[in-house]
């Protein structure tokens, strides 16, 4: 399976020691799917993409990523913010 790759839009959050950027939808794909890079050297460090049976987006990070609390702390805002955008659609038409 090809690697995706990131859309032209691509970074959508920059936190402080983390730089997340969407990728292109594959095909028959209903939600995005965002990279997460280190802004030191530009390691992928992890994937965040939508998990159906939880109803929200879930972190999967890369074998032997190592995390420390403020790139978590970025992570949870971020997924935070995701989980905001998801639902406004929803709240406006209520």
């Amino acid at each position: 399976m090809p690697e995706p790759i990131p859309s032209q839009d691509a970074r959508v959050y920059a936190g402080h020691s983390i730089i997340v950027n969407r990728l292109l939808l594959g095909r028959g794909r209903g939600t995005h799917l965002y990279e997460v890079r280190a802004r030191e050297d530009g390691t992928c460090l992890a994937l965040i993409q939508w998990y159906g049976p939880w109803r929200t987006y879930v972190l999967q990070p890369k074998n032997s990523s190592i995390w420390e609390s403020r790139c978590l702390r970025d992570i949870v805002a971020f997924l935070e913010e995701l989980q905001r955008e998801r639902k406004k659609p929803y709240e406006t038409a209520s």
